[in-house]
């Protein structure tokens, strides 16, 4: 396993074409298992399948049309230390400075502690990652943060206090289909 994420391609050898029994055979049986996610605001259950749970490598297989097995939708890694990480080596725990020279530029997200925070704003800000669609990538505070960096608002990358690692990648969501 390489433990690359490619939107529309791959999660490591996972394709948008991969079974359940496939991703059984790739990863092993002991290392696959059945769970129920909530989505924001525990309005959406999905039975998702989980790749080495509970450990650093922890990928969450989510399955098109919510039907368990059929075929890979999107995948979500949430795990920091993890050997799971995008083309431009973006990975849980990339920090806000990373990013954003990554980028090319600052960008937007919305602010933290609501279930939509840390969200980035779609577009990047026209940064080099505005090309990466299908890639999408939720932020969280490493350390508190003042009030102000709190709820449904609008953010900047390039703000001093949140440089260079106050904020960093959380989780991390590609589309295989």
């Amino acid at each position: 396993n390489d433990w690359m994420c490619i939107p529309f391609l791959r999660a490591g050898p996972i394709e948008p074409t991969s079974s359940i029994a496939d991703i059984n055979r790739m990863f092993g049986r002991q290392n696959v298992m059945q769970r129920t996610v909530y989505g924001a605001e525990g309005i959406e259950k999905f039975e998702a399948t989980v790749v080495y749970p509970g450990t650093a490598n922890e990928l969450l297989v989510f399955w098109r049309d919510n039907i368990y097995g059929s075929s890979p939708e999107r995948v979500a890694i949430r795990q920091g230390n993890g050997r799971w990480q995008t083309v431009y080596g973006i990975k849980p725990g990339t920090s806000m400075a990373e990013l954003n020279r990554i980028n090319g530029r600052p960008f937007e997200f919305y602010g933290f502690g609501w279930d939509y925070g840390g969200s980035i704003v779609q577009g990047w800000d026209d940064g080099r990652l505005a090309s990466m669609r299908g890639l999408s990538l939720v932020l969280a505070e490493s350390r508190q943060l003042a009030v102000e960096y709190l709820g449904d608002k609008i953010l900047r990358s390039d703000l001093p206090e949140l440089l260079p690692d106050a904020v960093k990648v959380w989780r991390i969501s590609l589309q295989l289909q």
